[in-house]
């Protein structure tokens, strides 16, 4: 069984809460793209302040954002990742966060069952609901597909279920019949 990983919206409006210093440097990267980032990668400066806790996982806009922990334990399932280091601060007290950008672009939406709607390019525009061909990704435990405009992210119930166990917030797990895209 696989889900899609979901951001449990444990911060409500945490990009107001927290802020990206230096997004320009983003500028010339194409994060939503499952291909390898080539040379250095910017140093990204998070601040946030307030009386609340940074989930272990958060997206900020396209950004797949993780706490050392859910790194950890990603890092022992998946390979086919970069990760980048953050400068992050909440309460001006150091944070050890984390960019995960995924590598591991599989085809595997249905596209006939999922209702797919696809653009002149080939690419998916839209889905009525999602449904994998779970024989793409048998052997997958994190994988996305740059063919779908919406940034979905698959995981294996393995590593949903340590992910879970390891007690990380900031994650929810939709089955895929369940996921709603926007």
């Amino acid at each position: 069984m696989f889900y899609v990983w979901s951001e449990a919206n444990h911060l409500n409006n945490h990009s107001e809460k927290i802020r990206l210093e230096n997004i320009k440097d983003l500028y010339d990267y194409k994060m939503t793209i499952p291909e390898r980032i080539v040379g250095s990668f910017p140093l990204l400066r998070f601040r946030s302040e307030g009386n609340f806790e940074i989930p272990d996982y958060f997206k900020y806009g396209v950004l797949f954002i993780v706490s050392d922990r859910l790194k950890s334990i990603i890092e022992k399932y998946c390979t086919e990742l970069q990760v980048f280091e953050v400068d992050f601060e909440h309460n001006g007290k150091p944070l050890d966060y984390f960019v995960i950008h995924l590598l591991d672009d599989v085809d595997f939406i249905s596209e006939k069952e999922s209702g797919a709607v696809l653009e002149d390019n080939g690419y998916i525009e839209e889905i009525e609901r999602l449904v994998i061909d779970e024989s793409k990704i048998a052997d997958k435990n994190l994988i996305t597909t740059g063919k779908y405009l919406a940034h979905l992210v698959i995981v294996s119930e393995e590593l949903k279920d340590d992910i879970s166990a390891s007690g990380c917030v900031g994650v929810r797990f939709v089955q895929p019949g369940s996921y709603v895209p926007w």
